[in-house]
């Protein structure tokens, strides 16, 4: 058969495929019922505006409440980009408008929509199952550690650890607004002493455990780089509470605290899902996400089952390769059908030569419903279209295609975390 005619065949085949979805942050409904209202509040929290700002917008404008005038200078830059085409297919394909670039019209007409859906309570039940099919999400909720506010019809929660790996400074508030004495309050615990404070880090896996979590989250990625040293207990004492503790000092504390992560990790029995490779918004520094530099962790600790997110693009190889070596290390593809679906649609071809299929999965990342609907239609595009080239090359069958499929997107990782 040909490529094209193997590719509607899975399309069909993946449209009534159930997922499991490793990784999401989609803001509670209440919240986008609140605040979703025209389509410059969507974009305020999807990552097309990351583009927007690149091409020059300014991102305080991202503070504000604006619209079409503000949007419309930046859009034709960005209309081309895989965060741009990956809402657009979602928006066309939920709310039934043309395709093409969004024009005054277009943005008026998804505005009314966008609107009257969020304000549906049905909303979220008709993306995330019924269209998305997503038997359950896994929900980085990274505004509240170790949090409760979240639907269990559609989300189990990961423990996002980054804030108790900053807790030399328990007062200190992170850039989600997470602040480790405030949680404190809430739980009704003490945070008085360095023991305090792994207590409280053993009662946030505790929660998450008890919520029906699957799995921790780190994302530290996005403040230092991923070379982790062993640091003692007593040093890491010393550090806790200290005024003004320098950089060293700082480093020193969260690579003890990352230790502890893993301790933990495996009384609990949890994966641990590692942010690696591009970062979201516009001020990071690329060199602090290349997986390569986790490789000797993954070796000391071959009882804990480590998850490489977003293949660590564009250091996908090297994430791939760590896949292909080590038992403990698995291959998450989630953002990056999203962040290039050409990147992905290459890379796909090596990976499934590489990676042991029972490794890889996927997960939609997205803040909204909508965002995240997209992703999926980004993925489904992107794995059928690979795995169709090599049905047509007479490398897979095309049963072996759709069990690869179900398997990437559905079965490896309900054997992971539900093992």
């Amino acid at each position: 058969m040909k490529r094209e005619v193997v590719q509607e065949l899975l399309l069909d085949a993946v449209k009534e495929a159930p997922v499991f979805n490793t990784h999401e942050h989609i803001i509670p409904q209440a919240e986008a019922q609140r605040t979703i209202r025209d389509l410059w509040s969507l974009l305020k929290i999807c990552y097309v505006r990351l583009d927007m700002v690149s091409a020059g917008m300014s991102p305080s404008l991202w503070e504000g409440d604006y619209g079409w005038e503000e949007a419309a200078p930046y859009l034709p830059a960005v209309a081309y980009t895989g965060y741009y085409r990956m809402l657009q297919g979602a928006l066309e394909d939920l709310f039934g408008i043309p395709s093409g670039p969004w024009t005054r019209s277009t943005w008026e007409e998804l505005s009314v929509a966008l609107a009257r859906a969020n304000a549906d309570p049905n909303w979220y039940e008709l993306v995330l199952k019924e269209k998305a099919n997503y038997e359950v999400s896994i929900l980085d909720q990274y505004w509240s550690p170790g949090g409760d506010d979240f639907d269990p019809r559609y989300f189990r929660p990961t423990l996002r650890v980054d804030v108790f790996l900053n807790g030399y400074d328990v007062n200190l508030v992170d850039r989600h607004g997470n602040c480790l004495a405030e949680m404190a309050k809430g739980w009704s615990v003490s945070l008085e002493s360095f023991d305090d404070l792994l207590a409280m880090f053993d009662l946030a896996f505790q929660r998450t455990v008890d919520q029906g979590g699957l799995c921790a989250k780190l994302a530290m990625a996005y403040e230092r780089d991923l070379t982790f040293s062993p640091v003692s207990r007593n040093r890491a004492a010393e550090i806790f509470g200290k005024a003004s503790p320098s950089p060293q000092e700082i480093r020193d504390f969260q690579d003890f605290m990352f230790y502890e992560t893993i301790t933990r990790c495996q009384r609990f029995g949890l994966p641990l899902q590692i942010h690696t490779g591009m970062l979201a918004r516009n001020q990071h520094s690329l060199a602090h996400t290349n997986p390569v530099q986790l490789n000797s962790l993954f070796l000391d600790y071959p009882d804990v089952k480590f998850i490489l997110f977003h293949t660590g693009y564009p250091y996908w190889r090297e994430g791939a390769i760590l896949a292909k070596m080590l038992p403990n290390v698995y291959y998450d593809l989630c953002w990056l059908p999203v962040i290039s679906p050409a990147a992905a649609d290459r890379a796909f071809d090596e990976i499934l030569d590489l990676v042991p299929a029972n490794k890889l999965m996927w997960g939609g990342d997205g803040h909204s419903v909508e965002e995240s609907y997209g992703a999926l239609l980004a993925m489904r595009k992107v794995l059928t279209k690979a795995l169709a080239r090599k049905v047509a090359a007479g490398e897979l069958s095309f049963s072996s295609a759709l069990e690869l499929m179900q398997g990437i997107l559905s079965q490896n990782a309900r054997c992971l975390f539900l093992k």
